[in-house]
């Protein structure tokens, strides 16, 4: 059974690691703007290093509508615009989407955009 002191100790290494996560995430810096949009959105994130992401847009079902990017890309800032289309060029229609950006070093980080007509 464990002791009161350890107790304390095991939440405060998790609430260590769960920060740790939630920052390492948070400097990708997943932006889309503007947001809403109307017929274009620049979409913009951070790199600490250099790595292959994909970068893709989702209904609500997590189905891919439209792959932005898959590659290798360095570190730093890199942006991708988009016009609000699927893979066969067509307007989606107004709603809820999901930006998700993957990376090799396994990081995802989701930003909802809304599409207005």
């Amino acid at each position: 059974m464990f002791s009161f002191k350890k107790m304390i100790l095991v939440i405060l290494a998790l609430v260590v690691a769960v920060c740790a996560f939630a920052q390492a995430k948070d400097k990708m810096d997943l932006q889309a703007n503007p947001n809403p949009m109307k017929e274009y959105t620049e979409i913009t994130f951070t790199l600490d290093s250099a790595q292959s992401v994909n970068l893709v847009i989702t209904d609500s079902k997590g189905i891919v509508l439209r792959t932005i990017f898959n590659g290798q890309l360095g570190k730093g800032k890199h942006g991708f615009g988009w016009d609000g289309s699927d893979y066969t060029n067509t307007r989606l229609p107004e709603g809820k989407y999901i930006i998700e950006l993957n990376t090799e070093s396994k990081f995802t980080s989701v930003k909802k955009i809304i599409i207005l007509k």
